[in-house]
C-alpha cells in the first residue's frame, strides 16, 4: 500500500495507457465476429476457427506467466514495449502471408497471446504500485478494458464485411490498435522495478510458489470455470446461425457475451475488494454453470442473447478475481502469483472451443463444459473454510510473515 495519496495526474498518467493497451489487445474477440465470414469464404473448418480463438489464451497463459514474474524485476514500461514488438513483428507476419498457420501461431498466439500476457503483466504492476490497496477493482478495470473491446469493435467488424473482406477487417483494426498501444506508452511513467518498489521484495522461489496449495487450488477453479464462456465468444454466433436464429439475433450473440464478459470482470474485480474473493467467486461460477444448462436444455433461437450474456459473466468473472486469489494466496510475491492464476485462467479458456467441437457441439459440449463449472462451483464452496494464509513449499513463511 503506498505510504500516501497519489497525485490525481500520476494515477490518470497510469490507468489511462492501461486501459488503452489492454483495449487493443482486446482485439482477440473481434474473431468471433469474423469467423462466420472466414468460415464462408476462406472455408477454415470450425476446428481451425476454434484453434485460431484459442491460441490466444494458450500464448496469454505463458505471456502472463513469464510476465508476472519479470515484474517483480524489470521496469513495467519495459515489459509493454517488449510487448508492442511482439505485437506488431506477429501482425506483419500473419497479414502479409495470411493461412490457418500464421493466424493461430502469430496472430493469435504471438501477437495476441503472449504479448497481450506480458502487457497485461506490465500494466498491472504500474497501476499496483499507485493503486496497490484497491488491487482487485484495478484488476478487474484493467480485464474489463481487454473485454470491452469487443463490444466496440466486434459491431464495427460486422459493419466493415459488408464492404471489405474478413482479412481487411483484421488488418486496419490490428494497425489501428499497434498505434494505440505505441502512443499509449509515450505516456506511461518511468516506474522501477514492483519487487523494488516494495519495502521487502519477494524472496520466494518460482518451485515454491507452484507448489503452493492456495494457488494449486486457485489455479484449478480458474481452469474449469473458464471453459463454458471460451466456448460461447468463440462458437456461440455460429452455433446460433446453424439453429435457425434470425441474422439479426446471430449479429448480437458476440456483443452480449462481451458485455457479460466486461460487466463479469469490472464488478468481480471491485467486490472483491469490499466482500473478499469467495463471495463473488460463487455467483460468477454459478452464472457460467447456469449459462451452460440453458444452452443444452432451450433452443437458441430464444435463449442465445441472454444466455450468452450470462455465460460472458460467468468468464469474465474469474478473470477480474484473479489479482485477488493471488494476492490471498501470495502477497510476498503478488504480481508472480497473479501471472500463474491468471495463465491457469487462460488455460481454461484456450481448453473450452477445442473441448465443444470434438464431442459434437451443441447441447452436448454445453453438457459438458457445464459440468466442469460445477466442480469449480464446488471447490469454490471448499475454498470457503480454507485457511486464506499462504503457505509454500520452502519449509517456511516468505519473509516479512504472513
Amino acid at each position: 500500500m503506498p505510504a500516501s495519496t497519489p497525485a490525481r495526474g500520476a494515477v490518470m498518467r497510469v490507468a489511462v495507457p492501461g486501459v488503452l493497451i489492454q483495449f487493443a489487445f482486446g482485439l482477440s474477440f473481434v474473431w468471433g465476429a469474423v469467423a462466420p465470414a472466414v468460415s464462408a469464404s476462406a472455408h477454415w473448418s470450425s476446428l481451425a476457427l476454434g484453434a485460431v480463438f484459442s491460441a490466444v489464451p494458450l500464448g496469454y497463459a505463458a505471456g502472463v506467466a513469464v510476465g508476472g514474474w519479470l515484474a517483480e524485476r524489470v521496469s513495467p514500461r519495459r515489459l509493454c514495449l517488449v510487448a508492442l514488438g511482439v505485437l506488431a513483428g506477429s501482425f506483419m507476419i500473419a497479414f502479409s502471408a495470411p493461412s490457418t498457420v500464421s493466424f493461430v501461431i502469430c496472430y493469435s498466439g504471438l501477437g495476441l497471446g503472449v504479448a497481450g500476457g506480458i502487457a497485461l503483466a506490465g500494466t498491472l504492476a504500474a497501476a499496483s504500485q499507485l493503486l496497490g490497496h484497491r488491487l482487485g477493482g484495478l484488476a478487474g478495470m484493467l480485464t474489463a478494458a481487454y473485454a470491452g473491446a469487443a463490444i466496440v469493435e466486434a459491431p464495427i467488424a460486422s459493419g466493415m464485411l459488408h464492404v471489405l473482406g474478413w482479412l481487411d477487417v483484421l488488418r486496419i483494426l490490428g494497425g489501428f490498435d499497434v498505434l494505440m498501444v505505441a502512443l499509449a506508452l509515450r505516456w506511461l511513467p518511468g516506474l522501477g522495478a514492483a519487487g523494488g518498489a516494495r519495502a521487502e521484495p519477494s524472496d520466494v522461489s518460482a518451485w515454491a510458489l507452484l507448489r503452493s496449495r492456495g494457488l494449486i487450488l486457485a489455479g484449478a477453479i480458474e481452469v474449469l470455470g473458464t471453459p463454458v464462456g471460451a466456448y460461447a465468444l468463440a462458437h456461440l454466433a455460429v452455433l446460433a446461425k446453424q439453429g435457425g436464429a434470425s441474422g439479426a439475433v446471430v449479429a448480437l450473440t458476440i456483443p452480449a457475451a462481451a458485455i457479460g464478459n466486461t460487466a463479469g470482470r469490472l464488478l468481480s474485480g471491485a467486490a472483491s475488494d469490499r466482500f473478499g474473493a469467495n463471495g463473488p467467486l460463487l455467483v460468477v461460477l454459478g452464472a457460467a454453470a447456469l449459462a451452460a444448462a440453458g444452452l443444452a436444455a432451450l433452443p437458441l433461437t430464444t435463449v442465445v442473447v441472454p444466455l450468452g450474456m450470462l455465460a460472458g459473466i460467468g468468464f469474465g468473472g474469474p478473470a477480474g478475481l484473479a489479482s485477488r486469489l493471488a494476492r490471498d494466496s501470495a502477497p510476498h510475491a503478488p504480481h508472480a502469483a497473479f501471472g500463474l492464476v491468471y495463465s491457469a485462467f487462460a488455460f481454461g479458456a484456450f481448453l473450452g472451443p477445442i473441448i465443444g467441437p470434438p464431442v459434437g457441439g451443441g447441447p452436448r459440449a454445453w453438457a459438458l463444459l457445464g459440468g466442469l463449472a460445477a466442480v469449480a462451483f464446488l471447490l469454490a464452496v471448499f475454498r470457503l473454510g480454507r485457511r486464506q494464509t499462504p503457505r509454500f513449499a520452502t519449509g517456511g513463511q516468505p519473509r516479512g510473515g504472513g
